[in-house]
């Protein structure tokens, strides 16, 4: 909740409005370690701190619980309304949305690599031919790891697949409607007969990783696999993932 007595006249810098237009409507959430190391790398953690102290009692942004003593932060109504975002960017998360939202932070910005997400409108504005109506856009991301002899510079394009608490046998099934949704359409046939398309999967544990690796592996093909483990993924996924409803699929970070 927003403090009532918060400071609705606060002086934002250049960096506070991009983390708060830019890197919170991108991940829906963020926390402690993902602003740190996006922000202040080469700073001690009170710097985040002191900016989540201010921009809390500026009221923009609000906190809610992640696991054990950790919360997660996102924006409230006042700082969507100031930078024009979509008013359900203003909401705490429901368990489900709170996993994937969390998932792909995690993915992106607190393992050893980095990874950049692509913002749905960047990805529909930059790959039109990729972004037929029936594909969901919110999921893209970079891959920097896979590269193209001819031109070292390309990125792949990757998808993320979160494990929310599913099976194994569950998740290979995403996987194959991931690529079978693509192939037909043309330009993803070319992209992915090019090797330029990467799935990527984050799970919770080492031994999770390895059976979909060896799930998976048999049947990809052309389609290039990330698999990378959040240990701290787990503390959030819900003990039994519900059936994802008609809301929670417009709700999606």
């Amino acid at each position: 909740m927003v403090d009532p007595g918060a400071d609705k006249t606060i002086r934002l810098t250049p960096m506070d409005l991009t983390i708060l237009f830019e890197h919170f409507p991108c991940f829906r959430v963020s926390t402690y370690r993902a602003l740190h190391r996006c922000y202040w790398p080469d700073r001690p953690i009170d710097a985040v701190k002191k900016w989540v102290g201010r921009m809390t009692h500026g009221g923009l942004i609000a906190g809610a619980p992640l696991y054990d003593n950790t919360q997660y932060y996102y924006l409230t109504e006042h700082a969507t309304r100031m930078g024009n975002q979509p008013e359900r960017l203003a909401r705490p998360l429901s368990p489900f949305l709170l996993a994937q939202a969390f998932g792909i932070l995690a993915f992106s910005l607190l393992g050893e690599k980095t990874f950049r997400k692509i913002p749905a409108a960047e990805f529909e504005s930059r790959f039109p031919d990729l972004s037929p109506a029936k594909l969901d856009g919110t999921f893209y991301y970079h891959d920097p790891d896979y590269q193209d002899d001819a031109n070292p510079a390309m990125k792949r394009i990757g998808y993320l697949i979160v494990d929310s608490g599913r099976r194994v046998r569950d998740i290979v099934a995403r996987f194959r409607k991931s690529i079978s949704q693509r192939l037909a359409f043309r330009s993803w046939r070319e992209l992915i007969e090019r090797r330029r398309f990467v799935i990527g999967i984050v799970t919770t544990a080492e031994g999770k990783a390895n059976r979909l690796r060896a799930a998976l592996d048999p049947i990809r093909r052309n389609v290039l696999l990330r698999i990378e483990v959040r240990e701290e993924l787990r503390f959030v996924v819900p003990l039994r993932t519900p059936h994802v409803d008609a809301t929670d699929r417009r709700n999606q970070p």
